[in-house]
């Protein structure tokens, strides 16, 4: 198995939708970079933002670019292999292919293959556009929306994921959300790998799975936790059922976020189970 799947991790990273996603995070990570560092210009070092606040995911100076690691990562990470099994049914290699190894060993090795891509293509850039940012501004500058850590420490917000680790140890913090974000990545990818397999589904149907699913799941649980803050009953509860898992510190609860990832784990899992057993295995 650790031969197939270091077989298709090869075959993904020469896939053309890896090298456009790769270029495309590339583009990402340095112009938000350089769009925040334009901002801050000539502005005196005390005016800095602090660099746990800098990076592409966590920037309280808005980009155009961040979509990539927001909303729009189920789509960016889907397109890279998800279709990989799908390609090889609709050019008849697939028969090929099981003839020497079983059809069960052939989709679990893929998507091994591209879970490991997935989560590495989001965790490295944002680990480097950290990097960036400690080297252009000071690591303790004007907190998120410019106040300063001091205050930041005198006040802390009760009401959002991880208030404690934001307020004493942000970079800390910021990895945290980094690796959330990466296993994000690997179960969107997950997600639109499994939908590849249902019947007479076509590769862009497959690739767009994981963000109508993400999109829905977050619509029905922000209307739930509307009803709920309107109806009084408790803000607590409604806070925690918001919770977005592609936001940083937002509010909500860390264990509802878990949970959230744990219920698109399984529905991927299922998913490609069922592709496995749609024929009899090899």
């Amino acid at each position: 198995m650790k031969n197939l799947v270091n077989i298709e991790i090869k075959k993904c990273l020469k896939r053309k939708e890896f090298i456009f996603i790769l270029l495309l995070i590339i583009v990402a990570i340095s112009m938000d970079f350089t769009l925040t560092s334009m901002h801050f210009y000539g502005s005196k070092t005390s005016q800095l933002l602090s660099a746990h606040s800098g990076i592409i995911i966590n920037n309280i100076i808005r980009t155009p670019l961040q979509p990539v690691f927001g909303v729009l990562l189920p789509i960016t990470v889907s397109i890279i292999g998800s279709d990989m099994y799908l390609e090889e049914k609709i050019n008849g290699t697939e028969n090929v292919i099981n003839t020497r190894i079983s059809k069960k060993e052939n989709i679990i090795s893929k998507a091994i293959a591209i879970s490991i891509i997935s989560f590495f293509i989001v965790l490295i850039p944002l680990l480097i556009d950290q990097i960036l940012s400690l080297i252009a501004f000071p690591t303790q500058g004007n907190g998120s929306f410019r106040e300063s850590g001091y205050k930041q420490l005198i006040y802390i917000d009760k009401g959002i994921m991880l208030n404690s680790i934001q307020a004493y140890y942000p970079y800390l913090n910021n990895i945290i959300f980094m690796i959330i974000r990466a296993i994000s990545a690997v179960l969107f990818t997950l997600i639109s790998y499994g939908f590849s397999f249902i019947p007479k589904v076509n590769k862009y149907l497959s690739i767009l799975s994981s963000f109508i699913i993400y999109t829905l799941l977050t619509t029905v649980l922000s209307l739930i936790s509307f009803i709920i803050l309107m109806s009084g009953i408790n803000e607590s509860l409604s806070e925690a059922i918001g919770t977005d898992i592609l936001g940083v510190n937002g509010y909500g609860n860390i264990y509802v976020l878990f949970g959230i990832l744990l219920i698109y784990l399984i529905l991927g899992i299922k998913l490609i189970n069922k592709g496995i057993k749609s024929e009899d295995v090899v």
